[in-house]
């Protein structure tokens, strides 16, 4: 909902997104060393009316920079848990994905 609550398009649509790949950090690697929240997800674009899928699945890597040490503790303290940062960025990658003409971005959801 948050990625698409400014959108207003002709008609309705309904996403289907299928997680196929989520690892985030662990308390410890969080305190340590930081790393990556990786997202793997396949994305479908459905005519929310007649069902009929509009846009075919394709994969999408959400991957992105968790922080580690005392960036995650100042986070942490500022109220930007994993689960925000995590979030906050999905919905930011479902409208650019909904947002692209570029069809060199759209990869076939095999390649996940």
């Amino acid at each position: 909902e948050q990625g698409v609550a400014a959108m207003d398009g002709n008609y309705e649509v309904a996403l289907h997104i299928e997680v196929t790949r989520f690892h985030s950090l662990s308390q410890r690697a969080r305190y340590t060393v930081g790393g990556n929240h990786t997202i793997h997800f396949a994305l479908t674009v459905i005519d929310a009316n007649t069902g009929a899928v509009l846009e075919d699945a394709r994969a999408v890597n959400a991957t992105f920079g968790a922080y580690g040490g005392y960036q995650a503790i100042a986070a942490e303290n500022a109220g930007l848990t994993q689960k925000v940062r995590i979030t906050d960025h999905l919905a930011n990658v479902i409208q650019s994905e909904l947002n692209t003409d570029d069809e060199t971005q759209m990869a076939s959801a095999a390649d996940y």
